[in-house]
């Protein structure tokens, strides 16, 4: 990859909006002109050609840099993705305060006037804003819909009480908002690595700024029916963007010694209903995308392979504890059910879920096709109670995914004497998950308490949640010492 730079002409400027442009030259001069019609006139606008196959968006880069000197353009020979052009564009900005202008949108023309305000005033890490939503119909644009947030300073003290405002506020995981360069240098926040694209690197701001102020006014215009990204799937997103977020979060959670049982279950729900609709994308088999926006040729037995290998990672498995197994048990359902319902015209069942480590055990226990339709079986057979034991038994299952539906087969079994083999084999599980809840509250306990703390530091909530676990499982180890030391703390 090359990059071509027009050269810098302004010097000193308060924002840096960045811009990376692929296939949006219809919209590009309307975005343009929103940041040249701006009433605060201290700006540079950082343009990426981002690969783009006809000269149209060079051309429009290019005359717009030499009629104006704050707009520097950058010209890459291929396509490396927005998450990598906001990154080259950020290398190059010289302004104290960074936002993302993305080629299909607009902002508000007082916008910079409002933020450059509150920088006067407060000088924060991080200026949250608000934005609107509007319809492009050829060239006619209207009004879908309008975020407003209230207006909030957040200081240093308890960031981590602030986080579930923040999310609950704003669009948290947009790249649209106002970020100190400085901040981000030193904190290592980048835009493609290590924090690959807005949400990553937003969250993680959001969890390491020492002030941040949210502004009540919408100074950035979403266009719906342009954006690139809708409808698609990043593929291995869980790990550089969900993951992320999580870790970030529980890492200011942790250094802050902040339990709130609450408030964790809604950092799971809010990061993991996000991915959620993303992977329905995939499984209603919408294009999947590499980290550089490239498409890729994903087959149905590579986006199962996906599910699974989602439901095998360890933090994952820990984001479901906290999301609430049954209910997340409920959202997966309702993703396989897509994607049977999607793959199943052109790949058989059994070739498909021979292709899975443990996950095809699962559905082959518990769908069942009805009317064309994939639904989830009202009764338990020998053959599935197989199937659903070896999934649950299978050593990449890491977190027993599938063991709300062995406790409802369970209730389907009754008293019939032929299942009476299963006895031992549920057991088996039952005494795995019982393993798997001692490793939370062993996970919990150092994560939350460490070896440094003493009683007096245990906060009341986690304390009654440590206890609430222990009587649950301790019964199962009465003779482990580690539970044995943690039960005298208790």
């Amino acid at each position: 990859m090359s990059i071509d730079l027009v050269q810098r002409k302004n010097k000193s400027p308060v924002f840096s909006i960045l811009m990376s442009v692929f296939n949006h030259t219809e919209c590009l001069k309307n975005a343009i002109a929103s940041v040249q019609n701006q009433s605060f006139d201290q700006w540079e606008l950082i343009i990426l050609d981002n690969g783009n196959q006809n000269e149209d968006a060079w051309n429009i880069i290019k005359n717009a840099s030499e009629s104006d000197d704050r707009i520097i353009g950058l010209q890459s020979k291929t396509n490396v993705g927005w998450p990598k052009g906001a990154s080259l564009c950020l290398k190059q900005a010289e302004g104290k305060y960074m936002t993302f202008l993305a080629a299909d949108d607009f902002l508000d023309p007082d916008a910079l006037q409002c933020v450059w305000e509150e920088v006067e005033k407060n000088y924060p890490d991080v200026i949250w804003v608000g934005y609107a939503t509007v319809h492009k119909n050829n060239n006619h644009l209207t009004l879908a819909d309008c975020n407003i947030p209230q207006y909030a300073v957040f200081n240093q003290e308890n960031k981590s009480q602030h986080v579930e405002a923040i999310l609950n506020t704003v669009y948290y995981n947009a790249f649209f908002h106002y970020l100190n360069i400085d901040f981000l240098r030193r904190e290592n926040i980048d835009f493609f690595e290590p924090y690959c694209a807005d949400c990553g690197a937003m969250t993680q701001a959001l969890c390491t700024a020492s002030k941040m102020t949210v502004l009540n006014k919408a100074a950035y215009f979403l266009t719906i029916e342009t954006s690139h990204t809708r409808g698609s799937y990043s593929w291995d997103s869980y790990i550089h963007t969900f993951i992320s977020q999580w870790n970030s979060i529980m890492a200011l959670y942790v250094r802050e010694r902040y339990y709130n049982k609450e408030s964790i279950n809604y950092i799971a729900k809010r990061i993991e209903n996000n991915h959620i609709s993303q992977l329905k994308n995939m499984c209603l088999g919408h294009v999947c995308r590499d980290k550089y926006m490239h498409n890729m040729d994903i087959t149905a037995c590579e986006r199962l392979k996906q599910l699974e290998d989602i439901l095998s990672n360890e933090t994952m498995i820990r984001i479901m504890r906290c999301y609430g197994r049954e209910e997340y048990t409920e959202q997966m359902s309702m993703l396989f059910q897509c994607f049977l319902e999607t793959y199943l015209t052109n790949n058989s069942f059994e070739v498909l879920v021979s292709e899975c480590r443990w996950l095809g055990y699962i559905l082959a226990a518990v769908y069942e096709i009805k009317d064309n339709t994939y639904i989830i079986k009202r009764s338990a057979s020998f053959e599935s109670m197989s199937m659903l034991i070896l999934g649950l038994e299978a050593r990449e299952n890491r977190g027993l995914f599938g063991f709300e539906f062995l406790l409802s087969y369970i209730d389907l079994l009754g008293d019939q004497e032929k299942f009476v083999e299963w006895v031992t084999p549920i057991q088996v599980v039952l005494a795995q998950f019982s393993d798997l809840e001692k490793r939370y509250m062993l996970d919990l306990y150092y994560d939350f308490i460490g070896e440094e703390a003493s009683t007096e530091e245990i906060d009341d909530k986690l304390l009654e949640d440590l206890r609430v676990i222990y009587s649950n499982i301790a019964r199962y180890y009465s003779n482990d010492p580690e539970i044995n030391r943690i039960k005298v703390i208790l």
